[in-house]
């Protein structure tokens, strides 16, 4: 026991132990390997499976669930695992359902036959010919009598606890209609490799890649109304169903289970190993994707991203809508200069460029700005902070939107303001960021991640020119709690019904709590990949007052926990999307997170009041 004499002693030795235990985990993170994380974080053991066995028993209902899978000539061993994999499921309410595509190996027929004798749960349907994938999913379509289907190749596994997982889901978000989870990859000597951790519900995301894909589960009537899968998408038909799907759905019926409960098995020849294996895959999600958005009213071009994914570009209808551009003034005369100088030959989508004056700037800037030399008009007032004093300036714009600029900011050219006003005519959104660079190229703002960091953090924070980032997420347009407003578009309308920014941020954090206002109004902020702009001079790293944060987190309290569009299995020390040494959910605790808006088809009726004192969103609008 330490004395009175030694407990300041005791006190720094166990400091010391403390510091060193947080660097041999830092430490340990840089190295984190995902088949590390696999044995710390994702196996059965014996604890674990008590606990599942437990958990099954306590299920209040059991749904049946249909195991779609179509075959035709795999490798009988990878078949055999494949089938395994099913029948090891601890959830027992399941049926699998195999229509074999006219296979012409014989050894793949016995394993069929031997599986359909071994369990009253197997049906195998064999079709008289071949009729490719999509026909062959139609089949085991038809013999599903479960309340669900799920979707499994023929040389995949799925692990023993994916069904269960998908009935806890079920059971604790009773609208669910459509669920998917986590995957992997298995490499070609079987190990595990390349997770793909997914966000929650991300409607812009899904118009970029399939981010439904494996496990996908479905009910098994919605599959039906939309008349299951469509001959000619072969190789994109699961992406094809899921967005005639989603297109049914309330936000609230679309579950993400984030954990790994698929591995697809990488192999010459397999989609897995990359869509420029199977290029027709790119081409049939293509049209698919496009034919969604004609039918939701959103006619686009749809063309494929470096990496993967798909960029569609709404096409504007004319008149175009005009845009007031909002530059927030700042003393360095020269970067205004050049930000000016970029406005010029937007085109008619620019109906005016108003410099913000505000209370922060020097008094020769607000002189130079009550020149002719400035070449705009100027709005805001002189008096004010700059928030209220923003707000002044969006109640004298014309424009139907508004681009709210900071004067170091300097656009690509003018497709970047088409592109996210385009990105804007999506159903739902409220706002849309730009993707701004440093100089060198590299990555300066990806969208907010709430909780990462200090409180708040920057996606792909360290991403260079020419990077990806995550499963290619640093080029593919998706939803984010919230964007940058150094470069953001709102509709004018929306602004001034939200009351602007916060007075009570002085410039930083508002934009995120503008964010989660707008989400608060079932209105989601995109983050265009494909509109580049320019940061005229390095900023420093992000560093939040601390006044702010509290502030931020005194309003928003668990929304701040966890962001919809970062998974639970990610760091949160920074935005990077590396793995999680603790994740925030595990088997022995489960998460169904909801999603981040509310049900988007009564959002009229259930909408609450702001934070601020404003108005309610004209949604209409």
């Amino acid at each position: 026991m330490c004395g009175v004499s030694s407990w300041l002693r005791c006190l720094l030795l166990s400091a010391r132990s403390a510091n060193r235990r947080r660097l041999e985990r830092r430490h340990a993170h840089k190295g984190l390997t995902y088949a590390d994380w696999i044995e710390r974080h994702d196996t059965i053991a014996p604890p674990v499976m008590e606990a599942l066995t437990r958990r099954l028993a306590r299920l209040p209902a059991r749904p049946t669930i249909s195991v779609l899978m179509p075959v035709f000539n795999p490798n009988p061993a990878w078949l055999r695992e494949a089938i395994s994999s099913i029948e090891r499921q601890l959830y027992p309410q399941w049926e699998l359902c195999i229509a074999d595509d006219a296979s012409t190996d014989a050894e793949v027929r016995q394993v069929l036959k031997q599986a359909a004798a071994r369990d009253p749960r197997i049906r195998v349907h064999h079709r008289e010919a071949n009729g490719h994938i999509a026909r062959a999913s139609n089949s085991a379509l038809a013999l599903a009598s479960g309340e669900f289907v799920a979707l499994v190749d023929h040389d995949d596994v799925v692990p023993a606890h994916a069904l269960l997982l998908v009935a806890e889901a079920i059971a604790q978000r009773p609208r669910a209609r459509l669920l998917y989870s986590d995957e992997d990859t298995l490499r070609f000597d079987g190990q595990r490799q390349a997770p793909n951790f997914k966000p929650d519900w991300n409607p812009q995301l899904m118009r970029a890649q399939n981010a439904v894909c494996h496990l996908g589960v479905y009910a098994t009537d919605l599959v039906r109304q939309v008349g299951g899968f469509r001959p000619g998408f072969e190789g994109a038909q699961d992406y094809d169903l899921a967005l005639r799907c989603i297109e049914q759905l309330d936000d609230d019926q679309i579950v993400h289970i984030p954990h790994v409960l698929y591995h697809w098995r990488q192999h010459p020849g397999s989609s897995a190993a990359g869509d420029d294996v199977k290029p027709y895959i790119t081409e049939a999600g293509q049209r698919a994707l496009s034919e969604h958005l004609a039918r939701i009213g959103v006619p686009a071009r749809v063309a494929p991203c470096p990496g993967g994914g798909y960029h569609a570009v709404p096409v504007l209808a004319e008149p175009l809508p005009a845009v007031s551009i909002v530059v927030r003034p700042i003393d360095d005369l020269v970067a205004m200069q050049r930000c000016l100088e970029r406005l010029r030959g937007l085109g008619h989508l620019a109906a005016e460029v108003l410099l913000c004056a505000h209370a922060g700037l020097n008094s020769g800037t607000l002189a130079w700005l009550r020149t002719p030399e400035s070449g705009r008009a100027t709005a805001g007032d002189e008096a004010l902070a700059f928030a209220a004093a923003q707000l002044r300036a969006a109640t004298q714009a014309r424009g139907e939107f508004l681009l709210l600029l900071d004067g170091d900011v300097e656009l690509a050219g003018p497709d970047t303001l088409a592109t996210m006003v385009a990105l804007a005519m999506f159903p739902f959104t409220g706002a849309v960021g730009a993707r701004l660079l440093h100089a060198d190229g590299g990555l300066a703002h990806g969208g907010y991640i709430v909780g990462a960091g200090a409180g708040v953090a920057s996606a792909h924070p360290t991403l260079g020119a020419g990077q990806h980032g995550y499963r290619s997420r640093a080029v593919l347009d998706q939803n984010m709690t919230a964007v940058s407003s150094a470069c953001l578009l709102i509709r004018r309308s929306h602004f001034l019904a939200l009351g602007g920014f916060d007075v009570r941020f002085s410039g930083a954090l508002g934009d995120v709590d503008l964010g989660l206002r707008l989400l608060e109004q079932g209105l989601r902020s995109a983050w265009a990949a494909h509109a580049p702009a320019t940061l005229a001079a390095a900023r420093p790293a992000e560093q939040w007052p601390a006044a702010e944060l509290t502030l931020l987190r005194q309003r928003w309290g668990r929304r701040l926990e966890e962001d919809a569009a970062y998974n639970p299995n990610l760091d949160l020390e920074q935005a990077s999307f590396a793995l999680a040494p603790e994740p925030r959910v595990s088997l022995l605790n489960p998460a169904f997170v909801g999603p981040s808006t509310p049900d988007q088809r009564s959002v009229a009726a259930t909408a609450k009041a702001p934070a601020s004192n404003a108005a309610v969103v004209d949604r209409d609008s």
